[in-house]
């Protein structure tokens, strides 16, 4: 699949975003997969479903999407640029449920790695115990690619990472309802990728 698209400039291509999708499964981020209730699951599902909404309207804009779910020291998994839902899913649906801590090396060394244009999306409560190496990680994305957004899930603990990263230029969601995680996400995603479509100006 291409990945990239004519402008409406002649002689000139314009280049689709990937997008890097970082996804909290601490304990703090709850997760009840089996409860009957679909609202009772807690934050992390409903994490999940706004990491794979945001995740397949990408996709269908031709972009490739990498995907890190940390929580505790050495508690992470990964997923490289790739087009394939399966392998993203994969990743996305792993629940640690220990600390919160960034791999901080890792999260440069994914921003790194695309060439084109990116979109990084943080869901996390930023409760995070490495907030300044994080901050840091996380602003790369910013001097290199200009784009990041963080959802912070908001249970009155992450204000100390995103009054770090605000000011750099990271855009910055305050989930206080958790119900409305995924249409603030796709929001995003959506507003990233359909400025940037065939039938944009």
């Amino acid at each position: 699949m291409l990945t990239s698209e004519l402008s409406s400039e002649k002689g000139r291509l314009k280049k689709i975003p990937d997008l890097y999708i970082v996804i909290d499964s601490s304990g703090s981020m709850d997760w009840y997969p089996w409860n009957p209730s679909p609202n009772s699951r807690g934050d992390f599902d409903k994490a999940i479903l706004a990491a794979e909404g945001g995740a397949l309207h990408a996709l269908a804009h031709g972009a490739k999407v990498a995907v890190l779910n940390f929580s505790g020291t050495g508690d992470f998994s990964q997923q490289e640029y790739t087009q394939d839902i399966d392998m993203i899913e994969k990743a996305i649906m792993v629940s640690y449920r220990g600390g919160t801590v960034v791999p901080t090396k890792e999260v440069v060394a994914m921003i790194e790695k695309t060439r084109n244009p990116l979109l990084t999306c943080l869901m996390s409560d930023c409760a995070i115990s490495n907030t300044s190496e994080a901050a840091v990680a996380f602003c790369h994305s910013i001097s290199k690619h200009d784009s990041l957004a963080v959802f912070n899930i908001n249970k009155g603990t992450g204000s100390q990472f995103t009054s770090i990263v605000e000011p750099q230029g990271a855009i910055i969601y305050n989930i206080c309802r958790i119900e409305d995680l995924a249409g603030i996400v796709y929001g995003q995603i959506k507003k990233t990728y359909d400025s940037r479509g065939p039938n944009a100006n």
